[in-house]
């Protein structure tokens, strides 16, 4: 079903996510040419210029700065801001299908899981159609484009410091099952930890009135410490991310210095480019640092998406037909035959045969029989 499909729910806003990330790609373009204006300003002092010269470069790093910072707000008001719609569209249609479902959906599920899926969960799906999205097309884009010109440079140097990507890339294969798995079981535990929150709430007066205040507090106690250790066994994964991608891009910028700085010497490379490249390095730090963040965030949105698809999923058993079956014309007699009835597949009623003539009142009840065991005394009784 289409509802059922993240995509779906994106392509409704195709007209504003493209300029956006037109807009993007200009910004991540634009920001890798300042280092070729640095080259040739440092070039130009080793070289020897004027003022007006480093003036006129001045003015064109200003420029540039502008103009990508321009299309870097552009970008974020397009992608984030509909990334709110989607977010609004998507609880409308969560809210119209939680009307649609029956009885036997309701008595599976609990009311606060249910609160979690069209909250928790709905922003982190929110996030992932912002945010997510921004550095999914942002990070490849500014890494291709610095790879490039490194490589119209000094093609070692540029070699040298992309030697640690396979490994990078390899951690995130390794670790995204796990990282998606763990996330989704934090997720189900905060609907747990929510539902006991409403169900005590809802059910106050019944606990103070069998004294199950100590009782229902051990109870939420022993669901806060499991969320507890469930999140901190995601938030190991998470926070050991970050750590290798510093170690990496540290040993990447150590390795152009050593190799760069002898070349510079050996008059292979000039101050200006070795300048630049060092530049294109710090400029690509941070969407390498980031790439750890990225990760976990379309991590969270995923599995927060399968846990709102699994509702969106659910069919109610009784589902009206498309064409209304027409009325049939009778004498007003209501007539079981062989009925069975009963909740959730077990039956509470088996083979009830009743006739009920027109404006005749009847009513079901259920008879039960107490005996004592000495069998002095027999009492039936109705409810």
């Amino acid at each position: 079903m289409p509802q059922n499909r993240l995509i779906h729910y994106l392509l409704r806003y195709k007209w504003r996510y493209l300029p956006g990330f037109v807009a993007l790609l200009g910004a991540s373009v634009l920001v890798m040419l300042p280092p070729i204006v640095i080259r040739e300003a440092v070039d130009s002092i080793t070289r020897g210029t004027t003022m007006t010269r480093l003036a006129a470069l001045g003015g064109v790093m200003l420029g540039l700065a502008v103009a990508e910072s321009g299309l870097r707000f552009a970008a974020r008001h397009l992608v984030s801001g509909t990334s709110r719609l989607v977010e609004y569209d998507l609880r409308g249609v969560l809210a119209a299908h939680l009307m649609r479902l029956d009885q036997r959906f309701y008595l599976k599920s609990q009311t606060g899981d249910l609160m979690a899926r069209g909250t928790n969960d709905l922003e982190r799906v929110r996030m992932l159609a912002g945010a997510g999205l921004i550095d999914l097309i942002r990070l490849p884009v500014m890494m291709l484009v610095g790879l490039l010109l490194m490589l119209t440079i000094d093609v070692r140097l540029a070699l040298i410091s992309i030697a640690y990507f396979p490994v990078i890339i390899v951690i995130i294969i390794l670790v995204q099952t796990t990282t998606e798995a763990k996330y989704r079981a934090v997720q189900d535990q905060f609907g747990v930890l929510t539902s006991r929150v409403q169900e005590n709430i809802s059910g106050v007066r019944v606990i103070k009135a069998y004294a199950q205040e100590e009782a229902e507090l051990a109870t939420f106690a022993a669901a806060n410490q499991e969320m507890i250790r469930r999140t901190m066994a995601w938030a190991y994964y998470a926070a050991g991310f970050w750590p290798v991608m510093v170690l990496a891009t540290g040993s990447s910028i150590v390795l152009v210095l050593w190799f760069g700085g002898r070349e510079v010497v050996a008059g292979q490379l000039t101050v200006g480019q070795f300048v630049q490249f060092i530049a294109y390095l710090a400029i690509l730090a941070g969407p390498v640092l980031l790439l750890s963040w990225t990760v976990m965030l379309v991590q969270q949105g995923l599995a927060s998406w399968k846990r709102v698809r699994e509702v969106l999923s659910s069919e109610p058993q009784i589902v009206e037909p498309r064409q209304s079956v027409p009325r049939i014309a009778s004498g007003g007699d209501i007539e079981f035959r062989s009925v069975t009835f009963g909740y959730n597949d077990r039956p509470v009623l088996r083979n009830v045969n009743l006739r009920i003539p027109a404006g005749a009142t009847a009513a079901l009840a259920r008879i039960h029989r107490r005996t004592r065991m000495d069998g002095v005394r027999t009492a039936e009784g109705g409810g």
